[in-house]
């Protein structure tokens, strides 16, 4: 990810947040996550001039977990507002292949238990009370009249983070196409890319290629909105 946008002359923020169920902060939820998150964006909107960057610039990527978060970022506006910033401050945000844009479809669609995204870890990471994973849902917050950055969602068609070993998923493409059908009615601007042959730890792997087609879409739709 580095040496891939570095070639292209931006600088890159890595943002630490609070993990869930991580011993040393106990009882962190997506709220904080979040809010961790915009906090940093906060930073990068003050400061990253010291370091060459430029604050009307700023690309939002998220990869797994991370990819949630951005996406409800990029939507939720509460979170930004803290901060006196609003999600159309961003230039783009980027999400690499998550299943939790609608955490109550995913949760009646997901897959057998005893993989991360099954209904049973969805519950347990995201509540299961149904207004809170709406409002951890960036689908949710997505309604005509307000100003959201451009997106571009991308997925992947084999989920291989599990002991059991890899299997083909679905849930991912499914959520994307929704996600970004929602965005688009809304009128906002919001791209797809999706590749059901590449795995979803071959997106750490591959990422930087010249022959990646993940990485393209990234590079295009970042260069695009950079013009």
């Amino acid at each position: 990810f580095l040496r891939n946008f570095e070639q292209q002359g931006m600088v890159v923020v890595s943002v630490g947040l609070r993990l869930v169920n991580n011993p040393s902060a106990p009882g962190a939820s997506f709220r904080e996550q979040a809010t961790d998150i915009a906090a940093a964006l906060k930073w990068v909107h003050d400061k990253i001039r010291n370091h060459r960057g430029d604050p009307e610039k700023v690309f939002l990527i998220g990869y797994s977990a991370g990819a949630h978060l951005v996406a409800l970022v990029g939507t939720d506006p509460r979170y930004l507002q803290t901060h006196g910033l609003a999600p159309s401050f961003l230039r783009g945000v980027v999400a690499l292949d998550v299943n939790a844009y609608d955490i109550p479809a995913a949760i009646a669609e997901g897959p057998s238990p005893g993989v991360p995204v099954s209904p049973a870890n969805l519950r347990r990471v995201l509540s299961s009370d149904l207004e809170t994973q709406k409002s951890a849902s960036p689908i949710f917050h997505v309604t005509s009249g307000r100003m959201f950055p451009p997106m571009l969602i991308t997925y992947v068609g084999i989920f291989d983070t599990t002991p059991a070993g890899p299997f083909d998923q679905t849930l991912t493409k499914v959520q994307s196409e929704r996600f970004v059908s929602a965005l688009r009615k809304a009128g906002s601007d919001a791209e797809l890319y999706g590749n059901l042959t590449q795995s979803h730890r071959g997106i750490m792997r591959d990422f930087g290629r010249e022959d990646d087609g993940l990485t393209a879409s990234v590079n295009r739709f970042i260069q695009r909105l950079n013009k």
